[in-house]
């Protein structure tokens, strides 16, 4: 039985288990950026794993939706196992995860609760129980699909600090920009998740890439703009594996602006997440026609500084 805090006493410490760390490749920035597709690509590599939005596991299996290849969770040959074995474990049930990640990954308590983790009470005690299920979750993927490199991309940058402090987990941040015109666009012609607004969406978008622009100074860091992946996706691809460390002798394209993908399982995300075969990948700038006048003004004014930072400067 789980305290009311959904926690239970761990007889070890996360990354306490011997053997090979296994590569995370976090893919950190804001909503509508591309990185489903980036994602995708990677996953087709040998030896990748697209897991999609991890951070979201314990919630959408939970609520037995339906993984990428099509079917629910519960009956996917991939996740079922993979939340077997996390369920045998009984280290917490998936509910209380869920809960703890939006309670604990606040950008106000995530910097303290890591200072503290060894330290007692029932918020640290908490993040050790929290970290102790990524540790098991990360492990279980990797195992059970035969990865070297897990590809993530559940974009908040605090999700990546929290996996930072796993001593299993090698993560790489791909840090990934969008112009952010183009990200407000894309979410108000989408009615589906939480409506911003466009001076909302354009105040987060700042505020989330400057947060993961601080994984530049721990180092395995790479900055890509979404506009340059859509034009030279094998460029930015053979970057990606150089961070990685990782040959780059087979990629997974059919020519410079294809790429053939296979049947998917990566959690939460696009629903584009459920294309497989050979996709043609282009830059979607439907907003420099479409956008208007005044919220692009909006946009543009409170984006500036990083909007200059990142080359988004013309019209």
């Amino acid at each position: 039985m789980l305290p009311a805090d959904g926690t239970r006493a761990l007889d070890e410490q996360p990354g306490s288990r011997s053997g090979p760390r296994t590569k995370v490749l976090y893919v950190s920035g804001w909503f509508r950026s591309g990185s489903t597709v980036l994602g995708q690509t990677l996953g087709s590599i040998d030896g990748f794993f697209f897991g999609g939005e991890l951070r979201y596991a314990w919630r959408d299996t939970a609520r037995n939706e339906l993984c990428a290849c099509g079917a629910p969770y519960s009956d996917c040959a991939t996740w079922q196992p993979i939340m077997e074995r996390l369920r045998e474990r009984g280290l917490i049930d998936r509910q209380a995860v869920a809960s703890l990640d939006e309670r604990l990954l606040s950008t106000r308590h995530l910097r303290s609760l890591i200072a503290a983790r060894g330290a007692r009470g029932r918020h640290a005690a908490a993040f050790e129980a929290y970290r102790r299920s990524l540790d098991e979750l990360y492990s279980a993927v990797a195992d059970r699909t035969s990865a070297r490199v897990i590809v993530d991309t559940s974009k908040a940058p605090t999700y990546a600090l929290a996996l930072q402090t796993i001593p299993s987990l090698d993560v790489y941040v791909v840090h990934l920009v969008r112009d952010p015109r183009a990200t407000t666009f894309s979410r108000l012609r989408d009615s589906t998740g939480v409506d911003l607004g466009i001076a909302g969406s354009a105040v987060l978008w700042s505020a989330w890439n400057g947060l993961a622009s601080r994984h530049k100074r721990k180092g395995r860091y790479l900055l890509v703009r979404y506009e340059d992946f859509a034009r030279r996706p094998i460029d930015i691809v053979r970057r990606t594996l150089d961070l990685l460390d990782e040959p780059a002798d087979a990629l997974p394209f059919v020519d410079e602006e294809t790429v053939r993908l296979g049947t998917g399982h990566s959690i939460a995300g696009n629903r584009v997440r459920s294309r497989s075969g050979d996709v043609r990948i282009s830059p979607d700038e439907k907003w420099r026609s479409e956008l208007g006048l005044g919220a692009r003004l909006v946009v543009g004014t409170l984006t500036w500084p990083l909007r200059y930072r990142y080359g988004y400067v013309k019209s």
